[in-house]
């Protein structure tokens, strides 16, 4: 009994510690989301640029989505 308890207890430890990553992750991304928007903001971008920052916050958004 004792031994199927901690066994529960090292998944339980698991799978917060992969949340615990996961929530790191998009933290990091929505950061950069963040400076992205920011970056733009404050700079007359030409058409060009503003597709790039666009293109990458698109990916940046689809990577928060798959964690």
């Amino acid at each position: 009994m004792e031994e199927l308890l901690e066994e529960v207890r090292q998944e339980q430890w698991q799978r917060l510690r992969r949340r615990l990553e996961a929530l790191d992750l998009m933290e990091l991304k929505l950061r950069q989301m963040r400076e992205l928007a920011v970056y733009a903001a404050e700079r007359n971008l030409r058409d060009y640029e503003r597709v790039q920052i666009q293109q990458w916050m698109d990916a940046l958004q689809r990577e928060v989505r798959e964690l």
